[in-house]
């Protein structure tokens, strides 16, 4: 081959390998969240037996066109998310092919010229992706966590507003008014966590207007949003943490088995060059070649286990279901009320109120907190 033809391989392979392993665990992560939605049912202490909730026709026809809009919210973050980790698996690949290519270069093939023409190639390709990928998920990051705001926000108009304004007349303008309310604080700040905290301020107030009213609480409303709200939350909650706890397990017996191998390797070379062992050079340069790759992919799997967001993230998510815990225990008698179809005095009505309050402030919260994590630390990306 030409100098020009293996300059243009170099310069070629790394692209190409990114653009594999993106696609490749992409379709992994999806394959282990579908997964993981049938592995766990509602914990014991979200098992609440509530009474068939009759739905008018009208309704049903208003919670479709609801569920469509909220679907296309989410499928918009969710592809401003996948696009963000598409770039930074194509980064992280691209890296491991110059990684490798000068390890090759470095003990097996250190007597190959045209060896070290494609390395230098392979060198330049990565770093411009690398660069790319940075420039690009700066932007994208930052639409895609402004995209997940607008969509936990219409999820809780969806269970609150929602159903307490429920009617036929302009229900579309309704969810247009708010998306569009919601959409202009989010662009207020270049930064979605200060834009994410002055929204959980006034809609926080917000909500309490709404349900001070005397007669918005009623049994079949905190059915639904028992039911909708509190349980479906729970259950996802639940899974998220079994499927972090799972990628956790799985990158720490990555991490020592590559640190194992690389011992291994350092053995056969100490016990070579020490005289012990006698064996061709080629076995020498190959124990050397498997030293640097498990090296070096440990260290970088070291890295990335203590700089993705999956550990700080599995700590609020843990808080955050003993919170549930406590909830469902504290308000076991607006549980009960809407169990029973009881008509709320005054009294219960403030505890129902109180309730929905309690758990609507700390998903907020939540989300705030989620947002500071997904700034600061590395995004999680699902990969095991």
């Amino acid at each position: 081959m030409t100098t020009s033809a293996i300059a243009l391989a170099g310069l070629a392979t790394p692209p190409i390998f990114g653009l594999f392993a993106a696609r490749l665990i992409l379709r992994r992560r999806r394959t282990s969240f579908a997964l993981n939605k049938t592995k766990l049912a509602v914990p014991a202490f979200a098992q609440i037996n509530l009474p068939p909730i009759a739905t008018p026709p009208q309704q049903l026809i208003l919670r479709d066109a609801f569920k469509a809009i909220a679907e296309t919210e989410h499928a918009t973050a969710k592809r401003l998310q996948n696009a963000c980790i598409f770039h930074l698996i194509v980064a992280s690949s691209a890296l491991l092919v110059a990684f490798v290519a000068i390890a090759l270069g470095s003990t097996l093939l250190v007597q190959e010229d045209a060896w070290h023409t494609y390395v230098d190639a392979t060198d330049v390709a990565a770093l411009i992706i690398v660069l790319f990928g940075f420039s690009r998920t700066r932007t994208l990051r930052r639409d895609w966590l402004r995209a997940r705001i607008v969509t936990e926000m219409l999820r809780q108009w969806g269970v609150i507003d929602g159903v307490l304004a429920r009617s036929p007349n302009g229900f579309t303008v309704q969810i247009e008014q708010f998306l569009a309310s919601v959409r202009a604080s989010v662009l207020a700040s270049r930064d979605p966590l200060q834009a994410g905290q002055a929204l959980v301020e006034s809609r926080c107030l917000e909500l309490k207007a709404i349900l001070d009213s005397t007669s918005a609480l009623t049994a079949s409303f905190l059915r639904l949003y028992l039911q909708a709200r509190v349980v479906r939350q729970t259950e996802w909650l639940g899974r998220s943490i079994a499927r972090i706890e799972n990628q956790k397990g799985d990158r720490e017996r990555l991490t020592v088995g590559l640190f194992a191998i690389a011992l291994c390797a350092a053995l056969l070379k100490f016990a070579m060059s020490s005289g012990i062992v006698g064996a061709a050079d080629w076995i020498g340069q190959s124990a050397e070649l498997v030293f640097l790759l498990a090296t070096g992919v440990a260290a970088a799997s070291t890295s990335s286990y203590l700089g993705h967001n999956f550990r700080s993230v599995l700590h609020r998510y843990r808080a955050q279901y003993r919170f549930f815990e406590d909830w469902f225990r504290d308000y076991q008698d607006v549980i009960a009320a809407a169990q029973h179809d009881h008509s709320f005095n005054a009294p219960l009505t403030a505890r129902g109120v109180e309730a929905v309050l309690s758990f609507e402030s700390l998903m907020m919260n939540e989300l705030v907190d989620w947002l500071a994590i997904s700034m600061a630390d590395g995004m999680d990306l699902g990969l095991s």
